[in-house]
């Protein structure tokens, strides 16, 4: 009877060791990441402008808190200024200041107006073409602007 328990025990044990360990996974053999040659410029052609997409030297934003932007989008030159005026109706909101963030959408490069109080304005000079995110903090409202 005793070597019964004990052969009972063992297969317990094997049993629990068994159970208990974790398959070893295959690892993947490492694939090889071809080389890219350094590539030619690629020379860029003007396109017609279509009369929607009118290219101007300086632009002006006015900022409208919650209420959004006023153009929301607008493309200018490179070297061009474009003024961001904070016009935020304060009748609505409980806050007047706001912040704007100007985003680089290539580089994600960032530039912050500082705090623009009521009737202030921020003017920013785009001096690389690109294209160009920015918003307010605070409400989220997003613009773009393109330099050509």
């Amino acid at each position: 009877m005793r070597n019964y328990i004990v052969v009972l025990m063992l297969c317990l044990v094997v049993l629990v060791v068994a159970g208990c360990s974790t398959p070893v996974e295959d690892v993947p053999e490492p694939v090889p990441v071809p080389v890219v040659a350094e590539s030619e410029p690629v020379q860029v052609v003007d396109q017609p402008q279509d009369e929607t997409n009118v290219v101007v030297s300086s632009g002006d934003i006015s900022i409208l808190g919650a209420r959004g932007l006023e153009p929301d989008s607008l493309t200018v030159r490179a070297g061009s200024s474009v003024s961001f005026t904070n016009n935020n109706p304060s009748e609505i909101d409980n806050y007047k200041d706001i912040v704007l963030v100007i985003q680089n959408k290539y580089t994600r490069l960032t530039e912050h107006s500082g705090k623009l109080s009521l009737g202030e304005t921020y003017e920013h000079v785009f001096t690389t073409a690109g294209t160009f995110d920015f918003w307010t903090v605070g409400y989220g409202i997003k613009g773009t602007i393109t330099v050509e």
